[in-house]
């Protein structure tokens, strides 16, 4: 009987074989990583971009006029959610079905950023990855009626000068930053700029979008600055006021 002309690998040969293995996996797992990172922007300008394309919608449909923000839940019917006919507490997914884009969109996944962790998640938080800026209602500066302060109804699209410049919503996050933010700005799905800031969940920056529904990637020390700096700003744009902000004296 012919004995069989095959021999088995040594132990050298082996580990030669697991090396070159772990340098292939060790070279191109941070491209793969870089790969997807890249994937997760597109997928949330994409979802942002169409968000502002359901606003250009209702614009339109709305004599110029704007989707109220749901502003300390002032106003029944904002973009985010109707807030005498939402599921109540605590927020549901499905609460963004009765904001007035919801016809345009009819996916809640467009709501969130791909990579925006859910799990701890408070208040609109659940809703939305995305803010909408209070310059839409003049940050709640509305007329003196009877010794209190109402809402300001939506300005048209027309009121805001700079569109393609000035930002109507951005990313943005309060976990994790190493922050001190207190919460609030997940209480209705809209903010001041300084009340939340970008987020950082993709790195350095994060998507904006302005009023004439483009979308920007940010980078976080440029929205500081818009943020922090002498107004008018592309953040701090109330067309009310001087400076941009929610009254004369500042910010």
């Amino acid at each position: 009987m012919r004995k069989s002309s095959f021999r088995g690998f040594t132990l050298v040969e082996l580990l030669v074989v697991i090396g070159i293995i772990a340098v292939l996996i060790s070279v191109l797992l941070p491209a793969l990583n870089r790969a997807r990172a890249e994937a997760n922007k597109i997928k949330c300008e994409s979802n942002m971009r169409t968000i502002l394309q359901s606003v250009t919608m209702y614009v339109s449909e709305n004599k110029n006029t704007l989707p109220s923000p749901d502003w300390g839940n002032y106003y029944r019917w904002g973009w985010l959610y109707d807030s005498q006919t939402r599921t109540g507490n605590p927020w549901q997914q499905d609460d963004v079905k009765t904001g007035v884009l919801w016809t345009y969109m009819k996916s809640t996944q467009i709501f969130h950023c791909p990579i925006h962790v859910l799990d701890g998640a408070q208040g609109t938080e659940q809703l939305t990855s995305y803010l909408m800026n209070g310059a839409v209602i003049a940050y709640g500066n509305g007329p003196m009626q009877n010794g209190q302060q109402m809402p300001k109804p939506a300005f048209k699209i027309t009121k805001f000068r700079h569109p393609s410049d000035q930002i109507l919503l951005w990313e943005a996050e309060e976990r994790g930053n190493g922050t001190t933010f207190n919460g609030v700005a997940w209480n209705d799905g809209s903010s001041f700029p300084w009340e939340n800031r970008l987020t950082r969940r993709h790195g350095r920056g994060a998507c904006v979008g302005c009023f004439d529904s483009h979308v920007e990637w940010m980078e976080y020390g440029d929205f500081e600055n818009e943020v922090n700096r002498p107004g008018p700003t592309r953040l701090w744009c109330n067309p009310l006021t001087q400076d941009g902000g929610p009254n004369q004296t500042g910010h």
